[in-house]
């Protein structure tokens, strides 16, 4: 399988393809949950320069600061997280009915090996350095 991503800079677009599988359990040494700065997740979004008929991904989604961001932000887009973390996801799906997203915003209890990246058009992920090299080890 083969998948073409818009870089967050927005000026390239990546190909990767799925090579290999990752151990299991592997993510959860890995996925202790730092919020992004609000200023820091507003700014990525604008890079991104969304437009209609995107789908945002946030791989290690937390607690959906940047999918919700991207809605709020952008009324022609559709998102979704996935996150190891359970409890953080049922907040930020919580968050997103709350603020009106939930027809266009949904989040996953998932690992982030376990993605689904085909219809993503943009997608992000703000993770530990270690968790980024085993990613690119499988991409």
């Amino acid at each position: 399988m083969r998948q073409c991503l818009k870089a967050v800079s927005g000026a390239a677009t990546l190909c990767i393809g799925l090579l290999i599988a990752v151990p299991g359990g592997t993510q959860e040494r890995f996925s202790l949950f730092v919020g992004s700065d609000p200023e820091n997740v507003t700014r990525v979004v604008k890079m991104a320069e969304l437009r209609d008929g995107d789908v945002v991904l946030d791989l290690g989604s937390g607690d959906g600061r940047i999918v919700l961001e991207a809605a709020r932000s952008h009324p022609g887009i559709r998102g979704w997280g996935v996150d190891i973390d359970r409890e953080l996801v049922e907040k930020s799906n919580a968050a997103a009915k709350e603020e009106g997203y939930s027809n266009r915003v949904r989040f996953y209890h998932r690992n982030v090996f376990d993605a689904d990246l085909k219809e993503a058009t943009v997608i992000f992920m703000w993770l530990f350095p270690e968790l980024m090299r085993l990613l690119t080890a499988v991409f």
